[in-house]
């Protein structure tokens, strides 16, 4: 029964304000409902006050834009609702001809808009969406997302974080469809700074980013224990670092395109080692052999290969000569040419004879 005496209450009250002023006359309009079209088509219907249209009304204008609600001296004021001739709408608070406070807009291809506003201008707390899926909840400012949000895509991603001007920057989370995850700092859209990225097989980086690619200093480790920590360019292990595999193995030393390129140490697990030069994930120049019993021996490698005496041209099948000619005139390119010691330039002089001996085989 209340609630139908507030009803009735409610209803009358409407009525009153429809009806409690009468229509226009005559030529003093003042406190009271009327209609005027102008020269060019546009037309005001409603409140008139002093000659001048007045608190409520439906201003329409020559060009088929239509607000309907209150207003100020001529402008849009208090709360309204604005169609343009091209399918646009907004519902909500007005303040000095602009959308201001909390209200909705609806764009003709389904997109809306629903929050609050600055100036005629999406600013403060709101809701995105449009009708192909893409949704974001949080803070914007000067019409872009900006601040703290939650971005979905219709394909399934989803960042979680802040924002400038649109796009991720600052700390955030990404999460794809797929099961990746990035946890860290963006800068302009990109991974940059520290983070931490999980694939969805399981492998993780945890480090520092540049440009949306991982470089400066990172740990990669995989769920079978795999693991390096040390300095990365580019996505790829490159410097100095340190690798530890399940098994025992270990290599610590210098890194070119995610392979052992430059001086370093690889230990087996059963404690033999070798400490040297290294090409593209193989031995190459000089190195030391230290076996597990701990004997060692200096050697001199091309490729992966030992050379010079190791492997003599005057032994070998003729169907090798010409790779062991090239790893020979290599070793005599690459490591004749920067050592120095007595010991080396024997060694040197061997393997120039050797090489002689290939080149005359060779041609038989």
């Amino acid at each position: 029964m209340k609630k139908m005496l507030l009803s009735i209450i409610l209803f009358a009250a409407l009525c009153f304000d429809a009806f409690a002023l009468p229509k226009c006359e005559g030529d003093k309009w003042d406190n009271c409902v009327g209609s005027f079209t102008a020269e060019d088509g546009s037309k005001y219907e409603g409140e008139w006050r002093n000659a001048q249209p007045s608190r409520k009304g439906t201003f329409t204008a020559s060009n088929g834009d239509v607000y309907k609600g209150e207003h100020k001296k001529g402008n849009p004021h208090g709360k309204g609702t604005f169609t343009s001739k091209t399918g646009d709408k907004y519902i909500g608070e007005w303040k000095e001809g602009q959308p201001h406070g909390n209200g909705t807009f609806v764009y003709p291809d389904g997109r809306e808009y629903k929050g609050e506003w600055k100036e005629g201008k999406k600013h403060g707390k709101g809701t995105y969406h449009s009708p192909q899926g893409t949704k974001y909840v949080g803070t914007f400012k000067d019409d872009l997302i900006n601040g703290q949000g939650v971005l979905s895509l219709p394909n399934g991603d989803k960042y979680e974080g802040n924002h400038k001007n649109g796009i991720p920057h600052g700390k955030g989370t990404f999460a794809s469809k797929t099961g990746d995850k990035y946890i860290g700092e963006w800068k302009e859209g990109k991974k940059h700074g520290k983070g931490t990225f999980i694939a969805a097989s399981g492998n993780k980086y945890k480090g520092q980013w540049k440009d949306n690619k991982k470089s400066g200093k990172g740990t990669f480790s995989s769920p079978d224990g795999k693991k390096y920590v040390g300095e990365v360019k580019d996505d790829k292990k490159h410097g100095k670092g340190t690798y530890t595999s399940p098994d025992g193995n270990k290599y610590v030393g210098e890194y070119k395109n995610d392979k052992y390129d430059g001086k370093g140490t690889f230990i087996a697990p059963d404690g033999s080692k070798y400490k040297g030069e290294w090409k593209e994930g193989k031995f190459h120049g000089k190195g030391t052999v230290t076996s597990s019993e701990n004997v060692k021996e200096d050697l001199y490698f091309v490729r992966g290969a030992i050379v010079g005496q190791h492997i003599k041209c005057s032994d070998a099948p003729f169907d090798k000569l010409e790779s062991l000619l090239v790893l020979h005139e290599e070793a005599d390119s690459e490591i004749c040419g920067m050592v120095a010691s007595s010991k080396n330039k024997r060694y040197c002089g061997v393997l120039k004879k050797e090489i002689e001996i290939c080149k005359s085989k060779t041609k038989k």
